[in-house]
């Protein structure tokens, strides 16, 4: 009980749970009496939330699962909720999208059974969907769900992985539709919020983001500045982040870093630092951000004049994600990725021609950028 409850303290103050959590959590699974379902549930939440912590989606996921399990048997609605949410955020980050979609529908089919007015679960609910929709380049859809689910949000106590997702997509909406200022505001305003709450954890994903609009902007040297205001210093080829810092671990620094590093035109530190990259994202079961890491190769590749390397990455990262409906993780790397996409488009430098559903997708791209550009114009 002493380890459950200490645990569950150290997540409710927003600290890290190191590698001696979990096992002091696998030894009370071992030892707990079978029919101990509430103890059970607990341990298993809490083994989800350390592995979040490592980045190993993988074993995040299992551990979830069999979380909402135990809360289920023991008709807790609250905390299978709570756990469900976990599991879209994790499946998305693991290029599940639909199984997200899945994970928030059955929240919600839960939440229309649940007596009085579960409004603030609601809210949340419609926050994580945001992302969704958001990485499904339904821009509109995005934020109406968080135009939704504001006020509620931030007038709750809701949690680090719901309040990340929450500004981490207004940020990225408004960079999206106002550009580099409308998204440096939306910061800001998530920068205050993160401390107010005491969150430093909260406040170092919201500078992760900041370097991510300012390197999409090509503002390089701001960019900089921010990486050293957190500690990142991108000339260290150590893909391995801090440990138990979630804000660190799961993929958003090692894309913002490596992007960087090609913005900056670095292709072959860019391309040093994504083979390390890589190999943490598959160790973790990342595979959305390996597919953006893929894209970012690509990057640097078209930079060092290594044509047919550069569309391979490119479908490689598209194969990655297969059927699923990612759209954004190509779209915002903006129109510095156009020759790539067309070279492969036009079959130029393809080993192996692209298949249908890879052209179609490609042509999709196109036309979104196409169409943003002669509208800009």
């Amino acid at each position: 009980d002493i380890v459950l409850v200490d645990t569950h303290i150290r997540v409710l103050e927003d600290r890290p749970l190191y590698d001696v959590a979990s096992k002091r959590l696998t030894h009370i699974l071992l030892t707990l009496p079978s029919d101990d379902r509430i103890g059970q549930e607990i341990a298993f939440y809490h083994l989800s939330t350390a592995a979040l912590h490592r980045g190993e989606f993988d074993r995040a996921q299992d551990h979830s699962v069999n979380a909402i399990r135990f809360y289920d048997l023991g008709e807790a609605q609250f905390g299978s909720l709570h756990m469900h949410t976990h599991l879209g955020q994790i499946r998305m980050m693991r290029g599940d999208l639909t199984g997200a979609i899945t994970e928030y529908d059955q929240m919600e089919a839960s939440l229309a059974q649940l007596q009085g007015d579960p409004q603030g679960l609601k809210a949340i609910c419609q926050a994580l969907k945001s992302e969704v929709a958001y990485e499904m380049n339904e821009l509109c859809s995005a934020q109406t769900l968080l135009d939704s689910a504001m006020v509620s949000i931030e007038g709750s106590d809701a949690w680090l992985d719901v309040l990340a997702a929450t500004y981490r997509v207004r940020a990225r909406l408004s960079l999206a539709k106002a550009g580099l200022p409308g998204a440096l505001t939306e910061l800001a305003h998530a920068d205050t919020a993160a401390r107010a709450r005491e969150m430093p954890r909260l406040v170092r994903l919201m500078s992760v983001e900041r370097i991510r609009a300012l390197t999409l902007s090509d503002e390089i040297g701001a960019a900089l500045e921010e990486m050293g205001l957190i500690g990142l210093e991108p000339n260290k080829l150590d893909a391995g982040q801090p440990e138990g810092d979630w804000g660190l671990r799961h993929g958003t620094t090692n894309v913002a870093i490596a992007r960087w590093l090609v913005r900056a035109h670095r292709p072959k530190r860019a391309l040093d630092f994504v083979d390390l990259a890589e190999e943490v994202a598959i160790r973790g079961g990342q595979l959305l951000s390996l597919a953006k890491l893929r894209v970012i190769r690509a990057q640097a590749f078209w930079q060092l004049n290594a044509r047919r390397d550069a569309t391979s990455a490119l479908l490689s990262a598209i194969r990655l994600l297969g059927n699923q409906p990612f759209r954004r993780f190509i779209l915002d790397e903006g129109t510095v990725l156009q020759p790539v996409v067309q070279a492969a488009l036009d079959g130029d430098h393809v080993a192996v021609p692209i298949s249908a559903a890879q052209r179609r997708q490609l042509s999709e791209i196109m036309h979104h950028w196409t169409a943003g550009t002669l509208k800009s114009g």
